[in-house]
């Protein structure tokens, strides 16, 4: 009896373990991320970063690259390698929550892909970032919108989550008078942001 019994309790672990291993359990991210500093969005073009090395760099019609970034006056674009805009597995998802609350990679079926009428990060005001304009200080600044966490399927079929910082050379104090006064405050186009990938 006391045989039978141990039989019993190792085929319940076998097949439990089967089924943990059988199982599409979410990816999950660390918490420890790295931080990207002053990449200078294009004006006329993209600014490529790979996601992967921390690099920007120059190839944009390979896989070598995830995001792209341009300053477009009140269109700014992420753009990511995929679909239309690129050769890569890119995606992208915009959420209203706030970066540190984001642990689970989505399915691959929530990401949205680049195409000829669709962002995958809207680049309009409220999408990841607002427009002060005369109604909130300080006047006439892009400042990132709290919350927000853009979520990166990468080039590779990896992926990434990540949450602008600043959109200003130095990642300036965006409360300070040197910033408030326009003759004073640091140029804008130069995106900070936290990021980590799970490749």
């Amino acid at each position: 009896m006391k045989h039978t019994s141990i039989l019993f309790i190792l085929i319940s672990l076998f097949a439990i373990t089967s089924c943990d291993n059988d199982s599409d359990d979410p990816e999950t991210f660390t918490g420890n991320f790295e931080t990207a500093q002053d990449i200078l969005a294009g004006v006329n073009g993209f600014t490529f970063f790979n996601l992967r090395t921390g690099e920007v760099v120059t190839d944009s019609n390979s896989t070598n690259w995830d995001l792209g970034f341009q300053n477009a006056g009140f269109e700014i674009f992420i753009i990511t390698n995929g679909g239309n805009r690129g050769p890569g597995q890119g995606g992208g998802i915009l959420l209203d929550v706030d970066y540190d609350q984001v642990t689970e990679v989505p399915a691959d079926s929530d990401f949205v892909v680049e195409s000829a009428e669709t962002y995958s990060i809207d680049p309009n005001p409220q999408g990841w970032w607002i427009y002060t304009a005369t109604q909130l200080e300080p006047n006439h600044a892009v400042l990132p919108k709290t919350p927000h966490t853009i979520l990166v399927r990468t080039a590779n079929g990896g992926y990434a989550k990540l949450e602008v910082i600043s959109y200003y050379q130095g990642n300036p104090d965006t409360s300070s008078p040197e910033f408030a006064n326009l003759q004073t405050r640091p140029a804008a186009g130069y995106f900070t942001f936290n990021y980590e990938v799970i490749n």
